[in-house]
């Protein structure tokens, strides 16, 4: 079988960086002026966790180029069945988070019509983390495409000229959306578009690998070495970026700065693209996978999406009780560890229990 124990592993580790970015990303900037030490190690380990959503469109390519390296496709059925997984719980989840919303004054009484409603449903807008869902949504109808693309590249005489001038395309419009702010509808539907600009590319490395049958695992020794110095050089350049927008934002000490922030410390950076990458690839030598296959990854990789769909609201219930505990959210970080480490174990222990539940396993997100 293709998806194997080291697979779902990889996704259990996907999602506990998902966990630390959504724990650490609040506390990032409420307290951006602090100095303290404490912030620079939640910046780094934010930083750490931006790998995981590329990961998981890398594996998600890869298994599915190698499904249908030699496998013929059909798409309706292919569809049918990937819409029924996800459509369910996608929506149970976007109308508890909308009520959720409407209920703490998130939402306003006047915006909550049938047409907000909508709007929130299509874009995934119901709460921060059911964009991914609205990507996969999208991933699905588009397969076809990355299916012929793929195929295409394969036989084509000028496979790596083509994928060299891809890249360098991509890299140059994440430069000038990332520094340049460019906005307008022009550049809307390529730049701001979920899956066909940021993702995109690690499915169809990831297809590209399954459908030529690379050995992933079997990275010879130079390559295990260059991605692990280009990963550490793109982490601490990475962070460094953080820190200078940080210190420029405590002299602004402003929303925008603070927007600014949360822009910069995101995936979208050519820096973030190539840390991805080569942490992807060092994921996969036959040393790591001995190592992660252990119990705790594999839980939260077999119950990945259900964690995915309810952590925000476990994170959410976590830091009220903080708060009615006194605690200055924004002044002690060290309730980041507290929220991944607690939160984490909490969603995990939700989704396995609903889990065994018939009537509730689908809606939860456990097929």
């Amino acid at each position: 079988m293709v998806e194997d124990k080291y697979f779902t592993a990889l996704r259990g580790l996907g999602i506990l960086g998902v966990l630390w970015i959504h724990a650490s990303a609040p506390m990032m900037h409420i307290d951006y002026y602090s100095a303290e030490f404490v912030q620079i190690l939640l910046i780094v380990f934010n930083q750490i966790a931006r790998f995981c959503v590329p990961l998981f469109f890398f594996l998600s390519g890869y298994l599915y180029g190698v499904k249908f390296r030699t496998k013929t496709f059909h798409y309706l059925p292919f569809i049918k069945k990937r819409l029924k997984k996800i459509l369910t719980p996608y929506i149970f989840w976007s109308v508890f988070y909308i009520l959720l919303r409407f209920l703490t004054g998130d939402i306003a009484y006047e915006q909550f019509t049938i047409a907000g409603f909508i709007f929130l449903l299509i874009t995934g807008s119901a709460w921060g983390h059911l964009y991914f869902v609205v990507v996969i949504f999208q991933f699905y109808l588009l397969f076809p495409i990355f299916m012929v693309s793929c195929r295409f590249l394969i036989n084509s005489r000028f496979k790596q000229l083509i994928l060299l001038i891809l890249t360098a395309i991509w890299f140059l419009a994440i430069y000038y959306k990332v520094h340049l702010s460019i906005n307008g509808w022009e550049w809307a539907l390529l730049l701001n578009n979920y899956w066909l600009f940021w993702w995109a590319p690690f499915v169809f490395w990831g297809m590209l690998a399954g459908f030529e049958d690379w050995k992933l695992a079997a990275l010879g020794e130079k390559w295990q070495v260059l991605f692990g110095v280009t990963c550490l050089v793109t982490l601490l350049l990475m962070s460094y970026e953080i820190l200078s927008v940080y210190q420029k934002s405590s002299i602004e000490a402003s929303m925008i700065a603070t927007g600014n922030i949360d822009a910069r410390a995101g995936f979208l950076r050519p820096l973030a693209v190539v840390y991805a990458f080569c942490l992807t690839g060092l994921l996969l030598n036959p040393l790591v996978r001995a190592r992660l296959e252990n119990d705790l990854l594999l839980q939260f990789g077999k119950y990945s999406f259900g964690i995915y769909l309810i952590h925000p609201f476990v994170n959410k219930c976590l830091l009220y009780l903080v708060k009615l505990c006194a605690v200055d959210v924004g002044r002690d970080t060290w309730v980041s560890l507290y929220i991944l480490l607690v939160g984490g174990l909490v969603s995990l222990l939700l989704v396995r229990a609903f889990s065994d539940v018939k009537g509730v396993r689908k809606l939860i997100g456990f097929a």
